[in-house]
């Protein structure tokens, strides 16, 4: 059976005790051998590691679950309603109101009464949900917030039990140590909770109500006597569960996006090494340094090596420089640090662009500074994560762009720079594919030299990332092409309306007697679909099948007669203007035009095309 034991314990505060301002002052160098981390800034998020130690957090989860401990039921506390879910039913009153002045002919008195109807209806109905949620629905019945689970007090002393001793006293020891709070009396008693497999507290709110003008002044005295407001929440984990299992403490607020589980730094072996090996000498002059400190931490998923050199790690120590978002290693080398990336730069022989998938503070050695852990090292081998092996040996490239967050995001900034500031001139077409090609290129060699990507395989991927270009920019460049083609467009579906049947136009085209024979009907069918695509790819392919098809069709023809046909260059030509005729494209020239951009000019997969048959099937079809 899966359980989670934790503690939770709260930290009240009253104004006659002290001023903490915004938020008490916490004060970490009180807690010896205690690993510290900042999860989150505002409203601050601290995860501290070793605040227990292992026999006492075993001492604390026998005392619960032996029953020594007195269990508590939650009966009146408060949860979190929200209101907003119930603002819908707010037109009951002026749909009722409408109705009786409907069907009573205008009444006044019934219209009015029907509101008012309505009206308290609405409010007895909120509060009866409201009564529902909070004092039924929850905790299986028995009120509270939503829990689920089994939860002991941990404020009465056992039998035998002092103040001074036990896993109980060392526990609040440590805490008002941490608070630095005058007596223990700032303290709520903490509670020992059990979640087993299926178990767990539904949304909901730790803080108290606050007093306000409808308190008596018993009660303001009461909440004062109390203790006050909740200003510090402590929540001890004493014991893990596998990842398989789940388990996490969400916050809800929208300021946060806490993950559920993040790089346990204290056992990152590049960290455990650099602590432990160099704590006299590198690690302890790049924490005195405090906020001018980042560590790049490279995830332990990543890491090949066992043992790390000196160079390798002064190679992730690194110093803020005079230039926004530069730093400088201990080696002088210098890192482009982004919201989301780490790009190496001057004096490293390889580039490499790593992403940051955790972004910490530490507390250490009395002062805090910044930790990234990052995807793989600055330096040297690493072993690729499971988002880029699936790009990089399962031969899916479609997705590799989405695996890569920084890329991503600067790969479509820029295509939104490109839309809001690129003007389109007509007649100059070759130049806005030109920009396009030089927004792909760019993160397909960033990607390229991310994932380690042959030429074979970079050439793919300039094909999947050109696609996801060209189909954001669709709204943006196809009406363009639209506009600038309507005359010769409405002049195309002029001359193929002239003629009146396909016996009527082979009587014109090239070598028309013989190709009668010829049925194009599937290839025009598939020629219709281009007013269905989005990126030029999509359309090229679609271009490709038709002309498959109208090879199959020719080979067919072949088969049926005793005389051979033959078919010539020319012919091919000829049958496109068929299929063209017998699909009633819209939009024919601006698709072809549309084509022609992705097409033109150098790139690693041959001039655009993917396959030179599928470039030879769009010259036929646009001579």
């Amino acid at each position: 059976m899966v359980v989670l034991e934790l503690l939770r314990l709260n930290l009240l505060l009253q104004a006659a005790a002290f001023d903490p301002g915004r938020y008490p002052q916490l004060h970490f160098e009180a807690l010896s051998e205690v690993h510290v981390e900042q999860l989150h800034v505002e409203p601050p998020v601290w995860r501290l590691r070793g605040f227990l130690s292992k026999e006492d957090c075993q001492q604390l989860i026998e005392e619960g679950r032996s029953g020594l401990r007195p269990e508590k039921v939650y009966t009146k506390s408060r949860v979190l309603f929200d209101e907003k879910k119930t603002q819908p039913v707010a037109f009951v009153s002026p749909l009722l109101a409408s109705g009786a002045y409907v069907f009573h002919d205008g009444d006044l008195f019934w219209t009015c009464g029907a509101f008012v109807a309505g009206l308290l209806s609405t409010i007895l109905l909120r509060e009866l949900v409201r009564w529902y949620v909070t004092e039924v629905a929850s905790a299986n019945g028995r009120g509270g917030a939503r829990f689920r689970g089994l939860k002991w007090q941990l404020g009465p002393l056992l039998p035998g039990e002092t103040e001074t001793e036990g896993a109980r006293a060392r526990l609040l020891d440590r805490a008002q140590a941490l608070c630095a709070v005058p007596d223990r009396q700032f303290l709520e008693p903490p509670f020992l909770t059990c979640y087993r497999q299926g178990d767990g507290q539904s949304l909901h709110v730790d803080s108290k109500e606050l007093p306000n003008d409808k308190w008596s002044p018993q009660d303001k005295a009461n909440f004062e006597a109390s203790g006050g407001q909740r200003m510090v929440q402590c929540l001890v984990y004493l014991n893990d569960v596998a990842p398989e299992h789940g388990g996490a403490t969400a916050f809800h607020h929208e300021a946060m996006a806490s993950r559920a589980r993040q790089e346990d730094l204290s056992q990152n072996r590049f960290l455990k090494a650099l602590r432990a090996s160099y704590e006299g000498g590198i690690y302890r002059q790049a924490a005195e340094r405090g906020e001018r400190t980042v560590i790049l931490v490279p995830c332990a998923e990543c890491l090949e090596a066992e043992h790390f050199g000196q160079s390798f790690l002064e190679t992730h120590l690194l110093q803020a420089s005079a230039m926004p978002n530069c730093y400088m290693n201990l080696l002088g080398q210098g890192v482009e640090i982004k919201e989301s990336s780490v790009t190496t730069q001057l004096g490293f022989q390889e580039h490499r662009i790593c992403e940051v998938l955790q972004n910490d503070s530490m507390y250490d050695l009395s002062n805090t500074f910044k930790v990234l852990v990052i995807d793989k090292p600055l330096i040297g081998r690493f072993r690729p994560l499971a988002a880029e092996k699936i790009g990089a040996e399962s031969g899916s490239l479609d997705d590799l762009l989405l695996h890569s967050p920084a890329i991503q995001g600067e790969f479509f900034d820029e295509v939104d720079r490109f839309r809001k500031t690129f003007v389109q001139v007509p007649g100059c077409e070759n130049r806005t594919a030109e920009r396009i090609r030089e927004i792909v290129t760019d993160a397909v060699d960033k990607l390229s030299r991310q994932h380690q990507l042959n030429a074979t395989r970079a050439a793919q991927l300039e094909f999947a990332v050109s696609r996801q270009a060209y189909t954001a920019l669709h709204s943006f460049v196809f009406p363009h092409l639209q506009s600038l083609l309507t005359t010769q467009e409405e002049k195309l579906q002029t001359a193929v309306k002239f003629y009146g049947s396909v016996e009527e136009l082979l009587k014109v085209v090239p070598g028309g007697d013989r190709l009668i024979l010829v049925d194009v009907s599937a290839p025009a069918e598939q020629l219709e679909l281009l007013d269905g695509k989005i990126a030029p790819h999509e359309k090229i392919e679609c271009v490709d099948q038709a002309h498959r098809l109208l090879q199959k069709s020719i080979g067919s023809e072949r088969t049926l007669n005793a005389a051979p046909l033959e078919i010539t260059g020319d012919d091919v030509l000829s049958l496109f203007i068929l299929v063209v005729f017998r699909s009633q494209v819209k939009n024919f020239l601006a698709h072809v035009c549309h084509m022609e951009m992705y097409l033109q000019g150098p790139s690693r997969s041959g001039g655009g095309a993917r396959f030179e048959e599928a470039g030879y099937a769009v010259s036929a079809l646009q001579a």
